[in-house]
């Protein structure tokens, strides 16, 4: 049984690994805009969204899957450990087989699309792309497969010394005067094989002697399947909409002359826009869990009050930071980025509008896998994606980055509220309204703050004062518990999940 404490402190692990891997993202991110040109820099964005679309075509079916039905399986067996060991082998073997199939599409990809990378380093970035591609959908699954058994600290220290060998990585190429979008790129892949080599070395050790038996089992296996395949087909359409093909249409189909140019303020752009995303999203990881162990025993009262009180943590934070960013991005851009990249910001305006809606729904996505409502998600989203590519051959080719954000920030809001609005009307959960009107109220009111200061005081001392007032507000609304009732510790329930 998966209790409301476990979840607090799985949450804890995954802000402390995400906190940290937001930290050097936003280093890195920083960082290549200011080393490379605008166009080396929308040559490395090119690589490393060809990189991320192989890859994530890669981990669709099995590894989400697993993660979803290794706690159900794990309460079944009431934790007999190889029988769960047996359901990561069964699931490794057939996630090898889907690697294989995707490396061998993305390298016939990568063989036309050779020219891209001009005739000296085609082979070696494209090789390199395969390699690191492959390598993520290994440690997608060692994740999925820790996470499931609610080892969320090992997975914290693997997340912390893989991003700091990706900071060190770059460091030293830079040091030696290495900078081209490949050498850059090669951190990535240098990044994923120390993730791979950790997780496996943490899976080892804790392997247990003995075979279990998942015939016994076959019922979850054959629900299991079926959630992957329809999980794997909805997730695959929703990379259309969430910013992966842009990249691909705006080099194929813009008229301009500036094409690696509008690929590099774009790739810049959904960059900065969906570090608060993966970060709340994995923040929120640990809700799947308690989602499924509820709803399987009935406790809807129990999931309705946590679905509450999580809404209102990842619209506060979550939200109040790309709040935050959208006040402060002519500031943000001034300070940290390079004169020429500063068309990027629209884009980036643009982008945190979807980026928004999604971390409002993220706690009600976990909950529509607990409820395995894969089905609806899987056809909004191939009906989501049509719309997306129609919208993509009319506007990019004129608009180029901007029209690629306009598009994504209108098909992935509606994609986000709609499936909010199916699973509130299907299992008649109750939005937290109230808060909502509230956390908006503290949006304004800090808005308002930021724009009388403007011309006033310097922009470091703007953002402060701002970031104070908001952090005042959210005190004064009563809407976070700051302390435990029995002392002055932080508690980490402040949103998430009280009793």
């Amino acid at each position: 049984m998966v209790t409301v404490r476990q979840v607090q402190t799985n949450s804890m692990w995954s802000l402390i690994t995400f906190g940290t891997s937001f930290v050097f993202s936003a280093i890195f991110t920083v960082i290549l805009p200011n080393v490379l040109a605008v166009e080396q820099y929308g040559e490395y964005g090119y690589y490393f969204r060809v990189f991320s679309w192989i890859g994530s075509l890669g981990v669709l079916f099995i590894p989400v899957a697993l993660f979803r039905y290794l706690p159900e399986l794990e309460s079944l067996c009431s934790g007999n450990k190889p029988v769960v060991q047996q359901l990561l082998l069964y699931c490794f073997k057939r996630q090898m087989l889907v690697s294989l199939v995707v490396m061998v599409a993305g390298a016939c990809y990568l063989w036309f699309e050779r020219e891209t990378f001009g005739n000296s380093n085609y082979i070696i970035a494209g090789t390199m792309i395969l390699v690191a591609s492959w390598l993520m959908t290994v440690q997608a699954l060692g994740r999925s497969y820790l996470e499931g058994l609610q080892q969320y600290r090992k997975y914290a220290r693997i997340g912390f010394i893989s991003s700091l060998t990706k900071i060190t990585a770059l460091v030293v190429l830079l040091v030696l005067g290495l900078k081209s979008a490949v050498n850059c790129f090669s951190v990535i892949m240098i990044e994923q094989f120390v993730m791979v080599v950790l997780v496996t070395l943490v899976v080892i050790k804790q392997w247990y002697p003995g075979k279990g038996c998942l015939t016994q089992y076959r019922s979850v296996l054959d629900r299991m399947g079926d959630y992957g395949l329809s999980m794997g087909v909805g997730s695959g359409f929703s990379l259309i909409t969430w910013g992966y093909v842009e990249v691909f249409m705006i080099k194929a189909l813009y008229r301009g002359s500036d094409v690696m140019e509008q690929l590099g303020y774009y790739c810049l752009a959904i960059s900065l826009s969906t570090i608060l995303v993966r970060i709340m999203r994995n923040i929120t990881n640990p809700l799947t869990t308690f989602f499924v162990h509820h709803c399987v025993k009935g406790n809807l009262e129990v999931v309705q009050r946590a679905v509450k009180k999580s809404m209102v943590f990842t619209m506060l934070f979550g939200g109040g930071a790309m709040f935050l960013l959208f006040l402060f991005s002519a500031d943000i851009f001034s300070l940290f980025f390079p004169i020429d990249m500063e068309p990027a910001r629209m884009p980036l305006l643009i982008l945190l509008i979807p980026s928004f809606a999604l971390v409002l729904t993220l706690p009600l996505g976990s909950l529509q896998f607990a409820f395995e409502q894969q089905k609806f998600l899987m056809w909004s989203n191939i009906v989501a994606a049509i719309i997306n590519l129609i919208l993509d051959l009319v506007i990019i080719p004129t608009h180029g980055a901007i029209g690629a954000a306009l598009i994504n920030a209108v098909v992935q809001s509606l994609a986000c509220f709609s499936g909010m609005v199916y699973l509130l009307i299907s299992k008649k959960m109750v939005m937290p309204y109230w808060e909502i009107v509230k956390i908006l109220l503290i949006f304004a009111v800090t808005g308002v703050v930021c724009y009388c200061l403007d011309g006033i005081c310097g922009k470091i001392l703007n953002m402060i004062i701002t970031v104070f007032c908001f952090l005042g507000c959210i005190s004064l609304s009563g809407l976070v518990k700051v302390v435990k009732r029995n002392g002055l510790v932080p508690s980490f329930d402040i949103c998430l999940i009280g009793k």
